[in-house]
């Protein structure tokens, strides 16, 4: 099956800052409000949209050369181990990046490894012979419910063509790897950020990459406003502030239609439109998700949810699990070693658990960080690296790996499209069910 690659369209939507997700926290974005603002990093997509084939290849280059020979300093943190990624022990181990970082589902894995294999081999076939083998990195979320698993559709030509689309000015939301993601009960995807700081005296960029298909909508929080719970309370036929909810299978696009021609609100008027953070709403409304099918599905009436508490305020038994996966790619132009990268990339989870994560059992929580400020040379006996910026000082640039892995998931949410695909399973976009979100934000900043 051919893939669609991004193309022109995609990409001037990438850099339309008017149509840009609501800019949450204080720190500031990058020009492309993505993580190319790290320069010579580049993200390519191959995208497969047949019916019940809903998925696809998410590619990132952290530099234009051959990583395998120039290869990029980087860490990885497991924030929650339910996952199928290959690589990671090596990174691990040795620190260094040696293939370009692929997304793809779950059953694209070994597809993806194949390829990468493949690709180095073609570029220096010293590897695995006079030189050491090469340690391919692939990442992976389980796209089931939209996408048909057993069609095993991603092969290793859609790496290649992932990779030959790698550029700047990239597509996000529901393209490459994030064609058939799903997240927080709604349409998920690519989401990307930047944040710009200064430390040890000088100014750096951190930029996100993630593939969001995590959470449960009750769940979904932006900038600290309950926004998953005001959308079910909204759908249940309630102003947000009563009960109700979203069916686990998209049920209520009636509604989220309906709202849809509904006017949107103004931007912020924070530092560059943001909204900043608003407080906690309980625990981040988390209320019982419905698990059932069609309209019936839904949170349980407040009575029901009562009657099943051990106490006045606990929560219930019968909540549905948090399940899926987030992959949270961290690059950064400051000049840090994989030990500093390790401590970055287990900054993301903050930004994850601002969204209204917990890491669920079932959830596969990924983070790796990279550096673009120098890189180790395969054949060199000595690597001379430039000065590092001090443990003292990393404390901006933790700040920004939070924010911008928060901002990413955002994206990926604001991003992405409807897609119906296997069994015409469903998932409505947020700007679908949630038309008025920069009203409820401005209304929320205003109350704070």
């Amino acid at each position: 099956m051919r893939a669609r690659t991004s193309g022109r369209a995609d990409a001037a939507e990438a850099l339309d800052a008017a149509d840009a997700a609501p800019h949450v926290g204080a720190l500031p974005a990058g020009p492309l409000r993505s993580i190319a603002d790290v320069a010579g990093v580049t993200v390519g997509h191959a995208t497969l949209d047949a019916r019940g084939v809903q998925t696809g290849v998410s590619v990132v280059r952290p530099h234009a050369g051959d990583v395998y020979r120039d290869k990029v300093p980087a860490a990885a943190a497991v924030i929650n181990g339910f996952g199928k990624s290959i690589g990671l022990v090596q990174v691990d181990e040795l620190g260094v990046l040696e293939t370009p970082l692929a997304l793809t589902n779950t059953f694209g894995v070994g597809a993806l490894a194949q390829a990468q294999i493949r690709a180095a081999i073609d570029a220096n076939p010293q590897i695995g012979r006079a030189w050491p083998s090469v340690n391919p990195l692939v990442f992976e979320c389980n796209d089931g419910y939209l996408n048909d698993l057993h069609a095993f559709a991603v092969t290793p030509a859609h790496y290649a063509q992932a990779l030959a689309d790698a550029r700047r000015a990239f597509a996000r939301g529901a393209v490459g790897a994030g064609r058939g993601m799903s997240c927080f009960d709604l349409k998920g995807g690519i989401g990307s950020a930047s944040r710009v700081v200064r430390a040890a005296g000088e100014a750096w960029t951190v930029g996100a990459l993630v593939l969001a298909n995590f959470g449960r909508l009750p769940m979904l929080t932006i900038a600290g406003v309950p926004v998953g719970r005001m959308i079910a309370e909204r759908d249940a036929g309630g102003a947000p502030g009563a009960a109700g909810g979203q069916g686990a299978d998209g049920a209520r696009d009636d509604v989220a239609a309906a709202g849809a021609r509904g006017e949107r609100g103004e931007r912020g008027d924070g530092p560059n439109g943001t909204y900043g953070t608003y407080g906690t709403y309980g625990a981040h409304g988390r209320e019982n998700a419905g698990t059932g099918g069609g309209a019936a599905g839904g949170l349980a009436p407040r009575r029901a949810r009562d009657a099943g508490a051990s106490s006045p305020g606990a929560a219930p038994d019968a909540a549905p699990p948090e399940q899926g996966s987030i992959i949270m790619l961290v690059a950064t132009d400051a000049p840090l070693s994989s030990r500093q990268l390790k401590r970055v990339a287990l900054r993301a989870a903050a930004g994850l658990a601002r969204t209204g994560s917990v890491y669920g059992h079932g959830s596969g929580d990924i983070a790796l960080a990279f550096s673009t400020a120098y890189t180790v040379p395969h054949d060199a006996e000595r690597v001379s690296l430039p000065a590092l910026v001090a443990d003292a000082a990393l404390d901006p640039l933790f700040a920004a790996a939070a924010d911008s892995v928060e901002q990413a998931i955002v994206d990926a949410l604001w991003r992405a499209t409807r897609v119906t695909g296997r069994d015409g399973h469903t998932r409505r976009a947020l700007r679908d069910a949630a038309p008025e979100l920069e009203r409820w934000l401005r209304a929320a900043r205003a109350g704070a």
